[in-house]
């Protein structure tokens, strides 16, 4: 019912309309559109800031990833398996988040 309401709304334009009312309604536009662009600029702001700290973050899961793979296997000896497991996972965990972090970048 509502909908059928609002449809009669919308179709019951005016046939005319003053100089006047067309100022006001300019006038009224005009400020809505430097609000959206302000609410743009903003959202622009924290993109840019996400895709910042995305790179610095992949960055140090790369240098990470690399410091890892030096370490000798001797060194590793010593770790008790429990260790040496959560770092494979930790491994395959950033492995995983780079990978998809580069699939996001595809999409947009």
């Amino acid at each position: 019912m509502q909908k059928n309401k609002a449809l009669k709304e919308f179709n019951s334009l005016p046939s005319s309309i003053s100089y006047k009312q067309l100022n006001v309604l300019l006038s009224a536009a005009k400020k809505e559109a430097n609000h959206d662009t302000s609410h743009l600029l903003e959202q622009s702001n924290e993109e840019e800031d996400l895709k910042d700290l995305l790179h610095n973050w992949a960055c140090l899961s790369e240098d990470l990833l690399r410091t890892l793979k030096k370490i000798s296997s001797s060194k590793l000896l010593n770790k008790n398996p429990k260790s040496l497991m959560a770092l494979g996972a930790l491994q395959a965990h950033l492995n995983m988040a780079l990978q998809a972090k580069e699939a996001s970048e595809k999409n947009q």
